[in-house]
């Protein structure tokens, strides 16, 4: 019997001892192992702006860093402007529209309105309704969850002009990087918050 209980004692007394050795080493100050992808932090441009004369009546301003990649005019009434964004790998596709009458005006808004909605696809979106100075009401579309386009606008000063546009990302990849996209989301819509408020 006492053979037992020395036994025993000597088993429990080794089995404190390794959950002692076991918590000395989970303790350890080991720097921790870093994981094996990492996506690179974006730097976002600059918040600085110059202006584009669109018309004698149209004037937009954007983003310095942003390049005129193609600027088309389709007839007198309809401009096209790409603005590439060289850093995002990514373009903002901007249409003036200048309309002749009311109806054709609501027309060109239906249209825009439409494709907008297209682009969302059903995804939840934030929207900034905007005013400027010029009296150009603008609306802004943000899609923060996997668009390949994640921002749009539509701007129109309920007389004879539509400004609208879209951004685009070029790399279909970066679509699938949420998290590693938002700081671009964030800068272009800072971007065009900007261009809404400065519309004339």
């Amino acid at each position: 019997m006492k053979m037992m209980n020395k036994l025993a004692i000597r088993l429990y007394a080794l089995f404190i001892l390794s959950c002692i050795c076991l918590l000395g080493a989970s303790c350890s100050n080991d720097a921790p192992t870093p994981r094996r992808y990492a996506y690179p932090r974006v730097d976002t441009y600059p918040q600085q702006y110059s202006s584009i004369v669109i018309s004698p009546d149209v004037n937009i301003e954007v983003n310095t860093a942003a390049r005129i990649v193609t600027d088309s005019v389709a007839d007198a009434d309809t401009r096209w402007i790409t603005l590439s964004y060289p850093k995002y790998k990514a373009n903002l596709y901007i249409t003036v529209n200048k309309c002749n009458s009311k109806s054709q005006l609501q027309d060109v808004i239906a249209n825009r309105v439409q494709r907008i909605s297209l682009n969302t696809g059903g995804k939840d979106f934030e929207q900034v309704d905007l005013q400027s100075e010029a009296d150009f009401k603008s609306k802004i579309f943000t899609i923060r969850g996997g668009s390949t386009n994640p921002v749009m606008f539509i701007s129109s000063n309920q007389r004879n002009c539509v400004v609208s546009g879209s951004l685009y990302f070029l790399d279909s990849n970066a679509v699938a990087k949420v998290d590693s996209i938002v700081p671009i989301i964030d800068a272009v819509s800072n971007d065009i918050i900007h261009l809404a408020k400065h519309l004339r």
